[in-house]
């Protein structure tokens, strides 16, 4: 069950990062957008190497700590969700950086009524496993998912949304 938050309410969200099954330190350049199913607004924070927008790195610089003032910024109510991007150099680009977005949910309903909750934290476990192949999403997708996967578009339907498995998201870098 979600937990309620007030959507006047700030709090705090950590997310911690793994890759390849191991936990990384937090990109450089990340921005988090998060938002409602309503889509009355959005809230950003970002860390852009020092500079910091709505955001922390614990000590050991293996998490994120976003912190939400909804107080200041009026999202909407229902679901939280956001969508995580990584900017990574990649001289190809004008900027010369690539967004790489992922769209996670967080364990929380926004609503009018009181916050479930005296704690501000919540924790969140964001997995970027990249495969680099069709086929090895193939693989992954038969190795992960506990149904069995019975055509080849149910297939290419979970490759294209990105693969969920446990609060992990796998998807295909091109």
């Amino acid at each position: 069950m979600a937990r309620k938050q007030n959507s006047r309410g700030d709090f705090t969200a950590s997310h911690i990062f793994y890759k390849d099954g191991q936990q990384v330190a937090v990109p450089d350049h990340i921005e988090v957008i998060y938002y409602t199913d309503d889509m009355c607004g959005k809230f950003v924070c970002e860390r852009n190497g020092e500079k910091r927008k709505y955001c922390s790195i614990s000590e050991d610089g293996m998490t994120l700590f976003t912190h939400l003032a909804l107080s200041e910024r009026y999202i909407g109510n229902g679901q939280l969700r956001y969508t995580m991007i990584e900017y990574v150099a990649d001289g190809a680009f004008p900027t010369g950086e690539r967004a790489c977005p992922v769209p996670g949910t967080l364990n929380v309903f926004l609503w009018t009524g009181e916050t479930d909750e005296e704690t501000t934290v919540l924790e969140s476990s964001t997995l970027l496993s990249v495969v680099n192949d069709i086929q090895g999403m193939h693989e992954l997708i038969k190795l992960l998912t506990p149904q069995r996967v019975e055509s080849e578009d149910a297939m290419r339907e979970m490759i294209a949304n990105g693969l969920c498995v446990e609060g992990q998201i796998y998807y295909i870098e091109e």
